[in-house]
């Protein structure tokens, strides 16, 4: 590893190197290994240095501590850092894939990667090949920030805080590998998000959606500085001044701050050369430059990502589900109804139309009204969330607010390597140019690969409901229904078992209906964690999976010669074949998703939503 240092064991005058807790010699030292990784400290000085100490350059570290500056000996050659194609790209899409179930809202494995390209300078104008290898060639100028990601070591020692039940046995060392780095990196860019949506004013009821642009921004120049470039582009002001004043007016910093020359010096072809306050700007670019420079970069990058993806994990593009006609046929009624009467929200009787809407959300009815900018309360997220509860979907929770519907669903659209995305998709997008609105949502009315931007049909569209274009860049997440058309072994083991479990020693007809059950959830997008086995398996779903119970140390043990499982599996592998062979059958027992036994009153049961009982079990559809 290139940031290896040899130890030199003898000083000057002959004393003995030694790595102390303090700097200080009076205190207790140990013995140092032979590696040495510098590890910038701000009480470092010409006699002391904070170190982490290595019996190897592969190996776990040994310790931290001072030592003095003599005893850093010289560099330890080593072979330029690489990293896969395939490794790149498959180590993204995991990361997309953990986030999505265990957060609200994952970032695309798209950005990861093409954050890596950006940063190690990778040529972007050949077609990728499954064989690539890419270097880590970074050209920034700090040292401290070098490596796959321009990770500091602030920014590392932060992550690793956070993150570090999950990450036993990491240190310092693992900051120079492009993987580690990638991981550092996500963290980074969750924090970013939401930095950037409590300066931008979002909550609970009115979430922050990013662009993707928004958090290279946040990348390049911090969340802060970012969030003032995101409203001055929103606000379509001061787009002509140049960006050195945005960073010295958010941080503080005046012309010889060192972190704004360091960032000015590690970033000349996004922020220009820094030139003094009083003299020409010269090359120094403005807000607006600024942003060009980033959207293109970022476009190119994330083209590039998508061929990428495609290339090494083609399965990762899904079958769209043929369910957005019913939707789109509702939104399409309620289009044409707005239009040819030309309602407006803040006129009857298109304000209590709007307010309708809010009765599919779980939003207080009491809380909709007209605001101070005699504006009605957004009603995009409703708009959404009432056209499919008529469809008959699901709906996610807190649907009134536009981000909340990057949960619903259970694919997103890779659309950026110009392929069609489907009438009906749920689109979210961050605010657009001449607007303070954090987000917003509708569905694609029209979509053509190369345009600027697509056709959305969704309400509180210019106070009603309207089709308008959106620009595609400010796109934050393209959520689908997939249609499943196939299944894995694992999917048909355990629903055997969740059947073993909640409803051994029911009847057929019994069994069978908890079966569906699960499969409406599954063909819903309703908590499947994009697979059947997900469904089962989710948090405190079917309680037969909850961790220490006996229900579950009975499965965790069951026998797979077990008589009683065995005719399960049969019965679960044909539900699977039937509903996935036959998607455009209405869904069994009015699409239930929810059920509980005679003899319990769970506080979710809604009388009003019940749609069948079976002799054993009450059957509940649009439960949230």
């Amino acid at each position: 590893m290139g940031n290896f240092f040899y130890v030199n064991y003898t000083g000057p005058n002959g004393e003995t190197a030694g790595i102390f807790a303090e700097p200080n010699e009076s205190l207790t030292a140990f013995f140092p290994y032979p590696y040495l990784l510098k590890i910038p400290h701000e009480a470092d000085s010409e006699d002391w240095i904070f170190v982490e100490n290595h019996e190897d350059d592969s190996g776990a570290t040994r310790g931290r501590g001072w030592m003095r500056t003599w005893a850093v000996g010289e560099p330890i050659p080593s072979d330029p850092i690489s990293l896969s194609a395939a490794s790149l790209t498959l180590s993204a899409i995991r990361h997309e894939l953990d986030e999505s179930v265990n957060t609200s809202a994952s970032i695309a494995a798209d950005f990861f990667i093409a954050l890596f390209l950006l940063e190690n300078q990778v040529d972007l104008s050949a077609e990728p090949d499954k064989n690539d290898v890419y270097l880590v060639n970074n050209p920034i100028a700090t040292p401290d920030k070098q490596g796959a990601y321009s990770i500091s070591t602030a920014q590392w020692d932060a992550f690793l805080l956070a993150e570090g039940d999950k990450l036993k046995g990491w240190a310092g060392y693992h900051k120079e590998l492009p993987l580690p780095q990638m991981w550092c990196a996500v963290w980074l860019a969750r924090e970013n998000r939401k930095d950037i949506g409590a300066i931008r004013g979002a909550s609970a009821t009115d979430p922050f959606v990013p662009r993707l642009l928004d958090l290279l921004l946040a990348h390049l120049i911090g969340a802060k500085a970012a969030a003032e470039v995101v409203r001055l582009e929103a606000e379509d002001e001061g787009m002509n001044r140049n960006i050195k004043t945005i960073l010295r007016n958010v941080y503080g910093w005046n012309d010889e701050s060192p972190e704004l020359v360091a960032l000015f010096g590690d970033r000349p072809n996004y922020l220009g050369p820094l030139t003094p306050t009083g003299g020409t700007t010269g090359g120094m670019h403005s807000v607006e430059e600024f942003l060009t420079i980033c959207r293109e970069n970022l476009a190119e990058a994330l083209g590039y990502s998508a061929r990428l993806i495609d290339l090494h994990v083609p399965g990762f593009q899904i079958t769209l589900s043929d369910a957005t006609r019913t939707w789109m046929e509702r939104a399409m009624t309620e289009h044409q109804t707005w239009q040819d009467d030309n309602w407006v929200e803040q006129t009857e009787p298109g304000l209590s139309r709007a307010k309708d809407y809010f009765k599919a959300t779980s939003y207080p009815l009491g809380q909709v009204g007209i605001g101070p900018d005699n504006e009605l309360t957004h009603w995009c997220g409703a708009f959404v969330a009432y056209c499919m509860k008529e469809a008959g979907q699901s709906i996610p929770m807190g649907a009134a607010a536009a981000a909340n519907w990057r949960k619903w669903g259970d694919g997103s659209v890779r659309w950026r390597n110009g392929d069609e995305v489907p009438v009906g998709a749920v689109v979210m997008t961050a605010g657009n140019q001449g607007t303070s609105r954090i987000s917003h949502v509708n569905f694609v009315a029209d979509w053509q690969p190369g345009e600027e931007y697509y056709l959305g049909l969704g309400g509180n569209q210019s106070d009603s409901v309207t089709i308008a274009p959106f620009r595609k860049e400010n796109i934050a997440e393209i959520r689908v229904l997939s249609r499943k058309t196939a299944s894995t072994n694992e999917d048909a083991v355990v629903l055997a078992k969740t059947l073993y479990g909640e409803i051994r020693g029911g009847n057929d007809e019994q069994t069978r209906n908890v079966a569906n059950v699960v499969l409406n959830r599954f063909f819903a997008g309703y908590r499947s964690q994009g697979s059947i086995a997900g469904v089962c398996l989710a948090h405190k779903q079917f309680s037969c999976w909850n961790p220490g119970t006996q229900a579950r140390d009975i499965l965790d043990r069951l026998p797979e010669d077990d008589p009683t499982y065995l005719v399960l599996l049969a019965l679960a592998q044909e539900v699977i074949a039937n509903r996935t062979e036959n998607p455009d059958v209405p869904p069994p027992l009015e699409n239930a998703r929810h059920y509980h036994n005679y003899h319990a009153k769970p506080d979710w049961a809604e009388p009003s939503k019940e749609v069948h009982r079976d002799g054993k079990h009450i059957f509940y559809r649009d439960i949230a």
